[in-house]
């Protein structure tokens, strides 16, 4: 079947512990990645929550606070010895992957092991990991080496990858550089262009724009609004003019009449692979939206969004980018005009696009900096939870165990008892609520009960809050039900150390044996 090796590839590489990039439900429903709850035992799984995607900050120390504890071994978290040589083997087997790849599958997993890349740069600026000096150089050295190779050097998405690496690098000036060059050379070398290349250029506007809008600079907006100018109108990306309302309505009229063109087809069905490569349609009514943001506000983009979503029926990938855009726009309007009554409707629309994608870790990522403003906007936790629990998948319950935490953390770092002014820290009942809901995931009817990053969350939170022998209970229980999870051994030593003797005659009564890596070797010795 066509797409088989695709899915095989996407299959090793996340086993591999290679997060999808972004990760949309849509996309790991095609790759048949969505009910694996039994796959889920570290937290590499759940990085593309922090990978941006869109022109909003979504930085959120408290969330996943405890990373590198999480990770299992192998692994690229924590910084011990044989780290960035698995983070070198990981990017060798995703070239070695593109060589039994043809056309837009090998495209496809190119594009994945850019934004792998920059995913670690990303990390590395918030603190998640540490990766050295020469490495970075070694990673944007292969990047410039694979685009200087004949095979490679005129596909445009791999500049526009590369722009981006450049941009979270800090190199902001390079990144619009790059862009722009890239769409003069488009423009000049190919006056007749093909679909595939109005393709292109609508995604490399989208993404020239996206990253102005990004930047902090005062003219961020106006160069953003240039850009989409330029776009509708045909000029090049570099051209001189000034913003006149005529100019702006003729722009608006254009968008308009494209977009309905579009919508007058019928929405193509797409295949796995083309999630990782720009779309035409979404691309475009992205850029009209941000538009209509910028000269008319939020409110006339949202209304655009509602009229477009509601024309599509299926839960498709387009829908779902369509859904995470509208939701990017809302929280950014929220963001830059707090208290304007906005909140209300980012809530209705995260609350939509959660229930019909409850795997999207962009939507889930909102939906946890939203809790953390000022600890008290956005939806009531009881909400959340109803939401989060129902979806009958890993990935969101998960993140609600997380949430939680995260919460947990900010009571302790922000909040002040306003009559002795100490600090606040959990009462019983929050204490309460967490068992509750640990209780309810491991329970049997519940798919996590099979998740082993669940259970290493339940008995953390134990070992912080309770005795041993409550620690114990639930050890045996986890072990019982993931027994296959070689961190649940080693994290014997830490939660029941006592038993260590039991847990060895428990590996030998199964069978089971432990490849120990060394900074695994040094937990146990400590």
């Amino acid at each position: 079947m066509p797409g088989n090796m695709f899915k095989l590839t996407a299959t090793i590489l996340t086993l591999l512990k290679t997060p999808l990039l972004p990760s949309r439900h849509s996309t790991m429903q095609g790759l048949g990645l969505d009910y694996v709850p039994w796959a889920l035992d570290s937290t590499e799984t759940l990085l593309p929550m922090f990978f941006p995607i869109y022109p909003i900050d979504l930085t959120n120390k408290n969330f996943l606070a405890d990373t590198q504890r999480l990770a299992v071994g192998p692994q690229y978290l924590k910084t011990f010895p044989g780290q960035e040589e698995y983070l070198e083997f990981l990017l060798t087997t995703i070239m070695n992957c593109t060589d039994c790849l043809q056309g837009k599958e090998k495209i496809a997993v190119t594009v994945w092991w850019f934004r792998f890349q920059r995913l670690l740069i990303v990390l590395d600026k918030e603190s998640r990991l540490k990766i050295s000096s020469g490495f970075k150089k070694k990673l944007k050295s292969s990047m410039k080496q694979l685009l200087k190779s004949e095979e490679h050097r005129n596909n445009i998405i791999y500049y526009q990858e590369f722009a981006l690496f450049e941009y979270q690098s800090g190199n902001v000036e390079s990144a619009v550089k790059i862009l722009t060059t890239t769409l003069s050379t488009i423009a000049t070398n190919n006056p007749p262009l093909t679909e595939m290349q109005r393709c292109e250029i609508c995604f490399l506007f989208r993404t020239l724009t996206e990253l102005y809008l990004d930047t902090a600079s005062g003219d961020g907006k106006k160069n953003a609004l240039k850009c989409l100018v330029a776009l509708a109108s045909d000029k090049p990306v570099n051209s001189h003019f000034e913003l006149t309302q005529d100019l702006l309505d003729e722009t608006k009229l254009k968008f308009k009449h494209v977009t309905l063109q579009m919508l007058g087809n019928e929405m193509p069905t797409l295949m796995s692979v083309d999630h990782f490569l720009p779309n035409l349609i979404t691309d475009w009514i992205i850029c009209n939206g941000w538009f209509l943001y910028l000269t008319s506000g939020a409110i006339s983009c949202g209304t655009f969004l509602e009229d477009i979503l509601s024309t599509i029926e299926a839960a498709t990938w387009q829908k779902e980018i369509l859904f995470e855009f509208y939701v990017a726009v809302l929280f950014r309007n929220c963001m830059e005009n707090p208290g304007a009554g906005m909140f209300k409707l980012l809530d209705d629309a995260l609350h939509r696009a959660i229930e019909v994608f409850p795997n999207n870790l962009f939507l889930l990522s909102v939906l946890a900096k939203e809790l953390t403003i000022n600890c008290s906007m956005g939806q009531p936790w009881w909400k959340i939870n109803r939401l989060l629990m129902k979806t009958g998948h890993a990935i969101p319950t998960l993140v609600l165990i997380i949430m939680a935490n995260q919460h947990s953390y900010e009571i302790r770092e922000k909040w002040v008892d306003t009559i002795t002014g100490r600090e606040m820290t959990e009462d019983p009942s929050q204490v309460h609520r967490m068992i509750s809901l640990f209780r309810r995931v491991t329970s049997s009817e519940m798919c996590t009960r099979r998740c082993g990053l669940a259970w290493r969350l339940y008995l953390q939170y134990l070992h912080a809050h309770f005795d041993l022998s409550v620690c114990r209970n639930a050890y045996y229980a986890a072990v019982e039900q993931c027994p296959w999870l070689k961190s649940l051994y080693i994290d014997a030593a830490i939660y029941i150390p006592a038993e260590l003797a039991q847990i060895q005659d428990l590996l030998i009564e199964k069978q089971l044996r432990l490849h120990i890596t060394p900074e695994e070797l040094d937990i146990l010795r400590n």
